[in-house]
């Protein structure tokens, strides 16, 4: 009688290998998809926003998402390679709706924001490296300082296209975005002068203002301080208009009139002033840009705290300690 043997259960795994992933597996895949999804996102927003058909809040919800799965791959992603060649995903993602635009400035937006995630990922593991705790703020604060100089350099090259043919770096809209906030400015400092209305209402208010400590005007009749008012704010929109070399009638707005006359002014310079004056205003929207950009990295790192201590709690990450006495985070 043959006697039949049931394969032990070690001959079943040698035989029959089955492989078998733990549920951590998973995680850095998934981190790095949402973390190219939400670059993905970003460039599209930015994208409907220079074409005027969605609005800042979007782009400021996907670039703070997106900042905040970029900061966790550079604190959990341990493989050099790997994270080099995410931020390149990520560079190129953050370009992607831009496909219509030259190539020069699509690839240098991209090699850009690569070489600032970059420079931004290795602080951060030198950071978390050297100390012996996880550090997650001060890891955060590098790693997001040189991300967000990265993205606000990409935004501006990828604007460059628009630009106008005179010239003018920065549009109607976004000049009245700044202008309004100058006025605001303006009228705490004085009261009585709002730079938000027409330009002839701008220079009456001055007018106003300038007589209003004169004792000959005061004692003027009504009818007769309003003739001088008259007659001062026309002739201050006057020399306003010859200054500026433009014909005002003093119903248009006073960001219209500095912006047409700043317009004016670029298209009718020299080529070589021309191009200073470009070089110049990218300068400073960079500059302008990074100040601001200051107080939103550093709610995207408040958020990206806590949300990391969530998922601490949840063990969806987890703090493990290494031989060499040192935290790391894990997936």
């Amino acid at each position: 009688m043959e006697i039949i043997q049931k394969p032990s259960l070690l001959t079943k795994q040698i035989l029959n290998p089955e492989t078998s992933r733990q549920p951590r597996y998973y995680t850095p895949v998934v981190l790095n998809v949402f973390t190219i999804l939400s670059a993905l996102a970003a460039s599209f927003f930015y994208r409907q926003l220079l074409d005027e058909k969605s609005g800042i809040a979007l782009l400021f919800a996907s670039v703070t998402v997106f900042l905040m799965l970029t900061l966790y791959n550079a604190m959990l992603a341990k493989d050099g390679a790997k994270r080099f060649l995410l931020l390149v995903a990520q560079g190129i993602s953050l370009a992607a709706f831009f496909y219509d635009q030259p190539l020069n400035i699509v690839a240098l937006a991209v090699i850009a924001t690569i070489a600032f995630f970059t420079l931004g990922t290795l602080r951060g593991r030198r950071v978390l490296n050297n100390n012996l705790t996880i550090r997650f703020l001060r890891i955060g604060r590098v790693t997001l300082a040189s991300a967000v100089s990265g993205l606000v350099l990409a935004i501006i090259i990828l604007y460059v296209p628009r630009v106008g043919s005179q010239g003018m770096f920065i549009s109607r809209d976004i000049f009245q975005l700044f202008f309004e906030s100058g006025a605001r400015f303006t009228r705490n400092l004085y009261p009585g002068i709002d730079l938000g209305g027409p330009i002839g209402s701008v220079a009456r208010q001055i007018a106003e203002l300038q007589a209003k400590n004169d004792a000959s005007f005061a004692r003027l009749s009504g009818a007769e301080q309003e003739a001088v008012l008259e007659k001062a704010s026309d002739e201050l929109v006057g020399r306003m208009g010859e200054t500026l070399k433009l014909a005002l009638t003093g119903e248009e707005r006073a960001s219209d009139v500095f912006y047409n006359g700043i317009a004016l002014f670029t298209a009718n310079a020299g080529e070589t002033l021309k191009q200073q004056l470009f070089i110049g205003s990218i300068i400073l929207a960079y500059l302008v840009l990074r100040a601001a950009a200051v107080g939103f990295y550093w709610i995207v790192l408040m958020i990206a705290w806590g949300v990391y201590q969530l998922l601490i709690a949840t063990n969806i990450f987890h703090i493990a300690s290494e031989s060499r006495s040192q935290e790391v985070l894990e997936y």
